[in-house]
């Protein structure tokens, strides 16, 4: 059998309290427990809004990264176009002419009975002093009576075109054969430095 004695006077005894040191110790953990779990719980909302945020990025990317790469080829070739077409228009400056205008000049100046079967037109170093020049090369073959004269006429056509004389100054030619029969081979050049004035 126990026996306890208070021996505290009732005005001695203090009042302790609703909340004992235990329920504020176990509250203060509940506490601490709730919070990291409201943290992880946030946390892990926040993950999976973002990984469906990156899913949905990805999808709209596949969805638009073909027409990108066509966009930038396009926009790739635009810049070739635009380096080749100042490319031509410095030649049709440095030359005195465009060569589109001197193909049709020489297409127009070709007598039926000849064939043209090499031309060469274009700005290349000079064989004398290594300047930049315009030269005009061609060789080709007259068919027909009279095949020397046709190679004469085409010089004289050629010369009378004033985009070729400002091209090349004076197409010459340089050498005329009889290759068989009433068959001609001839060759023709004109040159001229870029500095020079057509």
């Amino acid at each position: 059998m126990n026996l306890q004695i208070n021996l505290l006077k009732k005005s001695e005894q203090r009042y302790q309290g609703i909340v004992s040191m235990k329920v504020i110790v176990l509250g203060s953990a509940a506490l601490l427990i709730g919070i990291l779990a409201l943290f992880f719980l946030l946390s892990g909302i926040h993950k999976v809004t973002l990984m469906a945020h990156l899913e949905r990025t990805r999808r709209e990317w596949a969805r638009l990264e073909p027409g990108s790469q066509v966009v930038r080829r396009q926009s790739d070739a635009a810049r070739a176009n635009r380096r080749a077409y100042k490319n031509v228009q410095g030649w049709a400056k440095r030359t005195g002419a465009p060569l589109y205008k001197i193909m049709r000049e020489l297409q127009r100046s070709v007598p039926v009975q000849v064939q043209v079967f090499r031309l060469e037109a274009g700005v290349f170093p000079s064989l004398k002093n290594g300047n930049p020049e315009c030269s005009l090369q061609l060789n080709g073959r007259a068919e027909g009576t009279g095949g020397e004269m046709l190679a004469v006429e085409l010089k004289r056509n050629l010369n009378g075109s004033s985009e070729v004389r400002s091209f090349c100054n004076e197409v010459r030619l340089v050498s005329s054969q009889r290759e068989t029969g009433d068959a001609w081979v001839f060759s023709m050049e004109g040159r001229r430095e870029i500095g020079d004035a057509p």
